[in-house]
């Protein structure tokens, strides 16, 4: 496995760890594979119209692009737990910029 597939598996797993039961909402894990997206959506039980990403990356070559996170542990620490360098990690939401090629 090389270094690409091994940095989709680990943000694969990390989002979807953040699929929680809750008595207010139902949550649901979701990825798009061939563009390497992962996200968690939050469907409240009362009033599903709120339905919210909370969190939300992709990866694009050697990077993880976080672009959303509403969680009260951040993302960038369970990648960062996990083994994934810092600087392979871009927080979009945060206004980060995505190095230049």
């Amino acid at each position: 496995m090389d270094k690409v597939d091994n940095l989709l598996m680990t943000v694969q797993h990390e989002v979807a760890d953040y699929v929680r039961s809750s008595p207010n909402a139902t949550a649901f894990f979701v990825e798009n594979a061939e563009q390497h997206v992962f996200a968690v959506l939050s469907v409240p039980t009362k009033d599903p119209q709120k339905t919210s990403v909370v969190v939300m990356a992709r990866v694009i070559d050697n990077l993880v692009l976080i672009e959303s996170d509403k969680t009260n542990k951040p993302l960038v620490e369970a990648l960062l737990q996990a083994g994934v360098p810092r600087e392979q990690i871009v927080l979009v939401y945060e206004g980060e910029h995505i190095p230049a090629a």
